[in-house]
């Protein structure tokens, strides 16, 4: 059984002429959770933008539970998916558990779901 949720194959963004990320590759199982940190302006957000197509891909491809993204795989069903939570909550107040899971408990999922995603290592 293929436990892939999402694979980044050589993504790279652009923006503008500049190169803001280059050649990266990241694979998440099932059951991991990936955090990103590093001081401003290291480029923490955009693995996750691209991932999210803003700005879309310079080169590389995505793929979600082996569908291509923008081939086997609609924007729009991968953007029902997944959820990204970033640095600046500019919409969200409450504390970084509250945030983190918002995106949890809008799919549905169950309680006892997202405490386990906590007890697995999240320090929130």
């Amino acid at each position: 059984m293929n436990d892939v949720l999402l694979r980044a194959d050589a993504i790279s963004v652009r923006r503008g002429r500049r190169v803001v990320l280059e050649r990266c590759d990241v694979t998440v199982r099932t059951g991991e959770v990936l955090g990103v940190y590093g001081p401003n302006g290291a480029g923490k957000s955009s693995p996750a933008a691209s991932a999210r197509r803003a700005p879309p891909l310079a080169s590389g491809q995505l793929s979600f539970k082996d569908r291509v993204l923008g081939q086997t795989l609609t924007p729009l069903d991968y953007h029902r998916a997944t959820a990204a939570v970033f640095q600046e909550p500019l919409l969200l107040r409450g504390t970084v558990w509250h945030n983190v899971t918002l995106g949890l408990r809008l799919r549905a999922w169950p309680r006892t779901s997202a405490t386990a995603v906590r007890a697995s290592g999240s320090s929130a």
